[in-house]
């Protein structure tokens, strides 16, 4: 009977350990909602666009607006990073579309 307590609580410690281990990689994978940089990156192409960078840097628009429409997809796939970093992309470009527009 002792022998089948023991092995019981060894049992129950690799449980609780394996457990433990799930819920810190499970928190570790997760990624904050990039809101910021999705708002960022719309108010960065909207400036380009009223500073003209359709017309005088179409190839930068374009990268962006590619760049805003892969963000917002990652976000609808709940693939976090990938959105912050396409929205962060999405805005460089249109901030160089706004500078060579000015």
């Amino acid at each position: 009977m002792q022998s089948e307590t023991i092995h019981l609580t060894h049992w129950h410690t690799r449980w609780a350990v394996l457990l433990a281990a799930w819920a810190m990689l499970s928190l570790s994978a997760c990624a904050a909602v990039p809101i910021q940089a999705i708002s960022d990156a719309r108010q960065a192409i909207d400036a380009a666009t009223q500073a003209g960078g359709d017309l005088k840097a179409p190839q930068q628009m374009q990268e962006a607006r590619a760049a805003m429409a892969q963000a917002e997809a990652a976000l609808k796939e709940v693939r976090y990073k990938r959105a912050g970093e396409r929205a962060q992309e999405a805005r460089a470009k249109a901030i160089e579309a706004q500078r060579i527009s000015q």
